[in-house]
């Protein structure tokens, strides 16, 4: 059976093409997608750096998270605050579903960050 060790998809897993040096059709999709995402990298990167600049110190915060606690927005929200120095307002809705741990972390987190 053949398996790429690079994403261990194996030969019976639905669509999957292996090529000569045994790489799987997803991995160069994958690889492709990176390469054209890198190129763009830098382009985006600009852009977003003006947007930033238009709006920089127009109010009391430069920027608005919708901060769940979970990874995604602590990372976007620690970005935002650490690369890109902005004022961040953290925004978090209780769905009343929240536990008390989870109010204790986003405290942590936002008091930690500056935020």
């Amino acid at each position: 059976m053949k398996i790429w060790n690079q994403c261990v998809l194996d030969e019976n897993y639905p669509g999957i093409k292996f090529n000569e040096e045994g790489v799987c059709n997803f991995c160069t999709i994958e690889t492709k997608k990176a390469a054209v995402s890198d190129d763009k990298r830098s382009e985006y990167e600009l852009k977003f750096k003006e947007l930033i600049g238009t709006h920089r110190n127009k109010g009391s915060y430069d920027a608005i998270v919708a901060y769940s606690g979970g990874k995604d927005s602590t990372y976007t929200m620690h970005l935002l605050k650490e690369k890109f120095d902005l004022n961040v307002l953290a925004f978090t809705l209780d769905n009343w579903f929240f536990s008390d741990r989870a109010h204790t972390n986003i405290k942590n987190v936002i008091k930690a960050m500056g935020v």
